[in-house]
């Protein structure tokens, strides 16, 4: 798999998280890479 695949691979699980963290009913959630953290 080439860097770019890599990337867009990266980006597009990165989006199904935002989709499934909007969706659920939770009061905070850190990305499993630990820089990326919501609160709702």
């Amino acid at each position: 798999m080439g860097v770019s695949e890599a990337l867009l691979f990266e980006l597009g699980a990165l989006l199904v998280m935002l989709a499934l963290l909007g969706a659920l009913p939770v009061g905070s959630h850190c990305h499993r890479s630990r820089f990326i953290c919501w609160r709702g």
